[in-house]
Formats: C-alpha cells, structure tokens, sequence
C-alpha cells in the first residue's frame, strides 16, 4: 500500500505555518463546529511530535482533515 507522507510534508515550515494560521484562527469557522479546545490539542500533539510511520499517520491525518474542512468551510460558507 501506498501512503502519503503527510507527517513530512505538512512540518515544512511553510506548512506548518499555515495549519496554525488557518485551523487555529480566532476567526476559523470550525470553531462554531468542532471544540476548539480539542482542535488545538490535536493540532499541538501533531506539530511537537517526533513520531514516525504509522504513529505519524494517526497523528497526521486529522489535522489533514481539520485543514481541509476549514478551507471547504472558508470558500463555501463564507462566500
């Protein structure tokens, strides 16, 4: 099976940065969604973690969906 390197990919910098800026927003719809406490725990527990494999994937994969979410919220509630 083929997985997507999510964990490496999204702790680039620049991506990083942007999961911050866009899930963790004071102005970010899901919060009106989703417990934003819960939200910033896990996006927390994915940018200071070390884990690799399939720990990484389990860790990687909601903030992924969380991402996703509030850019689909953004472009189709907002507009």
């Amino acid at each position: 099976t083929f997985t997507l390197p999510l964990m490496k990919w999204m702790r680039h910098p620049q991506w990083a940065s942007r999961i911050q800026d866009t899930v963790l927003s004071p102005h970010a719809l899901l919060h009106s969604h989703l417990d934003s406490t819960q939200t910033r725990s896990q996006v927390e527990s994915y940018l200071h973690s070390t884990a690799s494999g399939k720990n990484a994937w389990s860790l990687a994969q909601p903030v992924w969906m969380l991402l996703v979410l509030e850019e689909w919220l953004q472009r189709w509630l907002r507009a």
